[in-house]
């Protein structure tokens, strides 16, 4: 599968309204219920599997980036979205560093293996600076979605 192709214009937040790590997670969510790409349903088991997940240990992966992402039984395939924020958010990454770059990965529950490969091919894209460095830049959601797909090709 072409990871790539998870983002598009609708699964990118560029003006994050929020500031709180908790209150970014649901507006993200929010987001992407709005945008018809999760139910009502899966949306509320989003919420309760991803702080779930923070409560076992920040998925702030350092390079302010971080990586929230659950599995849920009210999926039927992989959502992805990514959200930008200007003004940083305290994510308790491992660096200590304020998070700009959160990418959220929601997967269907029975698919483990899919799951986990695009966790790894995400983890590899974001070690890249330069990736990470115009990411954070990117004005629109266009603009996001070309700069993933042409880094992605060298993560593959």
């Amino acid at each position: 599968m072409d990871y790539a192709k998870l983002f598009t214009t609708k699964t990118v937040v560029r003006d994050l309204k929020e500031v709180e790590k908790e209150k970014i997670l649901r507006e993200i969510v929010d987001q992407l219920r709005e945008r018809k790409l999760l139910t009502d349903e899966a949306a509320k088991e989003a919420i309760s599997a991803i702080l779930k997940r923070e409560e076992l240990g920040s998925t702030g992966i350092g390079n302010a980036v971080a990586i929230p992402h659950a599995k849920l039984k009210k999926l039927d395939r992989i959502v992805a979205a990514v959200a930008v924020s200007d003004n940083g958010i305290d994510f308790g990454a491992i660096d200590g560093e304020f998070v700009s770059l959160v990418f959220m990965i929601l997967s269907p529950a029975d698919r483990s293996d899919e799951h986990l490969a695009v966790l790894r091919w995400l983890s590899t894209l974001v070690r890249n600076s330069d990736f990470c460095r115009f990411a954070r830049t990117s004005k629109t959601p266009k603009d996001m979605v070309a700069l993933i797909e042409e880094m992605s090709a060298s993560v593959k």
